[in-house]
């Protein structure tokens, strides 16, 4: 099963929320599963003032993507770049 959601929507919802549990869940709602890396990453704060960027060309588009089990359970999640074509994983991302 592969679940797309296109990152930059995903990303102006959470730069709405005013805390982790908003965000988290905002993620929930859009059937998207964090990595514990990724729920380190919000735990230890939150800066609605910079924007994630491709590692590879600066890009700041992108397409959420995830595999998983029939069961619901994610058992890889990436990023699309949509300047490059790259991917990556959620925790490579250059936050500026």
């Amino acid at each position: 099963m592969i679940n797309e959601v296109p990152f930059d929507e995903l990303y102006q919802k959470a730069k709405a929320c005013n805390s982790t549990e908003e965000i988290l869940a905002v993620t929930k709602e859009s059937g998207v599963e964090l990595t514990d890396e990724e729920l380190d990453a919000i735990s230890g704060g939150w800066s609605s003032e910079k924007e994630p960027h491709c590692p590879y060309c600066d890009g700041t588009q992108f397409t959420h993507c995830s595999e998983g089990e029939a069961d619901g359970t994610t058992t890889r999640s990436w990023l699309s770049c949509w300047k490059c074509g790259r991917e990556f994983a959620p925790g490579e991302a250059i936050y500026k």
